[in-house]
């Protein structure tokens, strides 16, 4: 009897117990929610300026903590919180094998009320796509059909049915999440019915911070998404110096995907002026704007240049892109870039052991306009073929210069 008596007694502590400690990760959950929710509302630069409807957001996402789902899945929680503002440059720190990834190797848009396939990461696959996907309708994902993939798409404070929402969700899908297969069914121009898996898409893992080359006495580097490294100003120097008696500069950032930071990044610019110019603006949420510098880096190269640009292009490429138009340093060439908006800050949660990343100042051209709405002055639209178009539009353009002068 008192065997039972005291296993009773030891079986409503461990109750109790676990009781008190899921009331405690509850309390966690809810002081994580009303923190990132705080963050959002004080420091996110676009909370704001975007489509959503924040009192339903706020409604919604506060009455979901009480989901059984929430509770397990806590991570997929706020990392859904965020896609409401599709924005791509705000995420959180980690993720699962159900979280999104960051980007597609391919890209659609929405043409002729059609969801379509308007360009693809070509200078970066290493394997060919044998089928002619630019210009190709995608007609469902994972056999379901792709507008009811977009309709369940896990965020319910804005319209699905707006352009700019609806072609960044759509890319959401594509970049798919990690545990998910990514099949797509095709409608190809000539009315060919096709299925392509997305996964059989290999990148190319180029070795080193940079590759250079003269083609056509027309030196060309390449940036192998490493605008973050410091030391990428000793590779230029080296480069440059094996190029003195080129007709033009091209520089290749269109596998910039990561973007970087500008300690890195400005020098590569530098070399092309003379004295110091001011070259993007900030504006912070309290109103307080500044305009930085662009300082020259030596050597100064007399020469004409051109950046590469892509959709792929992100962050700190597209600011030098911004700059360099903004100050006709030299020419933008390429299609729209990857819109990451503005500069970020890093958050923590109270309890939760990775943090997040919000845009927390706007990051803008000369004009003041934002970085995003660049349009290159040569614009390149990728096609099916092998030639890379981008590389010689460039080394053509840089040519005809030449010639005229």
């Amino acid at each position: 009897m008192r065997k039972l008596f005291f296993g009773l007694l030891l079986f409503l502590a461990c109750s109790t117990s676990m009781a008190q400690k899921k009331a405690l990760d509850t309390q966690q959950l809810r002081q994580d929610f009303e923190k990132l929710m705080s963050d959002l509302e004080r420091n996110y630069v676009y909370y704001k300026k975007k489509k959503v409807d924040l009192p339903l957001f706020k409604k919604y996402y506060a009455e979901k903590l009480l989901d059984t789902n929430t509770q397990k899945e806590p991570l997929l929680f706020f990392e859904f919180m965020l896609l409401e503002f599709y924005d791509s440059h705000m995420h959180l720190k980690s993720n699962n094998n159900k979280s999104y990834r960051l980007f597609s190797p391919v890209y659609a848009s929405i043409v002729n009320d059609k969801i379509t396939i308007t360009d693809y990461w070509k200078d970066q696959i290493k394997n060919r796509i044998e089928i002619e996907i630019i210009g190709s309708e995608i007609l469902a994902f994972n056999n379901e059909d792709i507008v009811s993939v977009v309709e369940r798409f896990p965020t319910h404070c804005h319209d699905k049915n707006d352009p700019e929402i609806r072609t960044w969700i759509i890319n959401k899908i594509l970049s798919g999440r990690y545990h998910e297969k990514r099949v797509l069914k095709l409608k190809l121009q000539n009315g060919e019915i096709v299925n392509f898996d997305l996964d059989t898409v290999k990148l190319r893992k180029d070795e080193g911070i940079l590759s250079h080359r003269i083609v056509d006495n027309v030196g060309i580097i390449r940036l192998n998404n490493s605008l973050d490294n410091t030391s990428i100003r000793f590779a230029i120097n080296n480069a440059l110096n094996e190029m003195k008696n080129v007709d033009g500069i091209i520089i290749d950032i269109r596998n910039s995907v990561d973007g970087g930071n500008t300690k890195a990044a400005y020098p590569i610019i530098g070399h092309f002026i003379k004295k110091p110019i001011p070259f993007q603006k900030y504006q912070s949420l309290n109103g307080k704007q500044e305009t930085d510098k662009l300082n020259p880096t030596k050597p100064f190269i007399d020469k004409p240049m051109i950046l590469v640009v892509g959709r792929w292009t992100g962050s700190v490429g597209e600011g030098l892109a911004s700059g360099v138009q903004s100050n006709k340093i030299g020419i933008v060439l390429g299609t729209e870039m990857h819109k990451l908006a503005g500069a970020m800050c890093d958050y923590k949660f109270k309890h939760s052991s990775y943090g997040y990343q919000i845009p927390c100042i706007d990051v803008q051209q000369l004009n003041g306009k934002s970085r995003t709405t660049i349009v290159p002055e040569i614009t390149i639209n990728n096609d099916n073929g092998m030639d890379d178009l981008f590389i010689k539009e460039a080394v053509k353009t840089l040519k005809n210069y030449s010639k005229k002068t």
